[in-house]
């Protein structure tokens, strides 16, 4: 045996140990990444996703009482699908104010006078509708009653005509102005 058959023979040797070594070092890697696969999607992100929705509830029952009436109208203007709460507490992390209370106090003014200059650039006032029991319907727009109607009448009037008669085809004048505040 010559020496170049001594090398080659040798660096064979080496080439061979060192692809067994990739080899394990892949499969380490595979499994290392089955397990951040584990650790993340089954186990981590799991809890954090109930620490955050537990976080929230919490958040909401302490914020309910000062954001809660302004919930409805909020939604009127941003859509149903919009969520005052989420939005409050995501402003709180963002905010420089320490103080939740001090922040929500805040942040319910400033969302109350936004909705209150818009209904007042709108004309809109609160409207109740109030049935009792003998089935009187009352309509009132800022504390004004604007229409009283039974029940009954109030469901015939908004039931489907027939097919061939409409208000139009009777020259049926409807009266609107029940239904603004008076003086407008």
């Amino acid at each position: 045996m010559n020496i170049d058959e001594d090398v080659y023979t040798i660096a064979t040797e080496f080439r061979n140990i060192i692809n067994v070594l990739l080899e394990r070092v892949k499969a380490l890697e595979d499994r290392t990444a089955e397990l951040d696969e584990v650790l993340f999607d089954d186990i981590l992100n799991p809890a954090k996703a109930a620490m955050d929705n537990a976080n929230f509830e919490s958040f909401k029952s302490r914020t309910s009482e000062k954001l809660g009436p302004l919930e409805n109208d909020v939604r009127a203007i941003e859509g149903d699908d919009f969520d005052l709460y989420r939005t409050a507490m995501d402003s709180f992390k963002e905010s420089d104010i320490e103080d939740e209370a001090e922040f929500i106090d805040e942040f319910a003014k400033s969302i109350s006078s936004q909705v209150a200059e818009l209904k007042e650039k709108l004309g809109v006032g609160k409207v109740e509708v109030a049935v009792d029991e003998a089935n009187n319907v009352e309509v009132k727009a800022d504390g004004e009653t604007i229409d009283t109607d039974t029940a009954e009448t109030a469901v015939e009037e908004t039931a489907p005509e027939e097919e061939g008669s409409s208000p139009a085809e009777e020259d049926e004048e409807i009266d609107y102005s029940k239904y603004y505040k008076k003086g407008e």
